[in-house]
């Protein structure tokens, strides 16, 4: 449920300018810096926090079940954009390389 709450967030978000990974924190801060509305959000807030260091956040699971929540949101990010770049490489033609 959650994986696919930020696929559909994922593919409502500008990936041109922005990578998964930075799209993938960008949704973790809303949801954490808000009240959570659903069912979804309510996992989230129980088991991630979110830290502050150094003017950065970071993310990190309150449990070890979190830190797999986390760890499986990261590598659907990952495989997002491996996905995307691996559409690119096979539309490309050697003739798009010109010297």
């Amino acid at each position: 449920m959650i994986i696919k709450a930020f696929s559909e967030y994922l593919k409502n978000s500008d990936t041109t300018t922005n990578t998964p990974l930075d799209i993938l924190a960008k949704w973790l801060k809303e949801i954490l810096s808000g009240e959570p509305a659903d069912n979804i959000e309510k996992v989230i807030h129980t088991e991630i926090r979110m830290k502050k260091f150094d003017n950065e956040r970071t993310f990190e699971g309150k449990s070890k079940t979190g830190n797999n929540l986390l760890k499986s949101l990261y590598n659907f990010a990952q495989s997002y954009d491996q996905q995307n770049f691996n559409r690119w490489l096979h539309e490309i033609k050697a003739s798009d390389f010109k010297i």
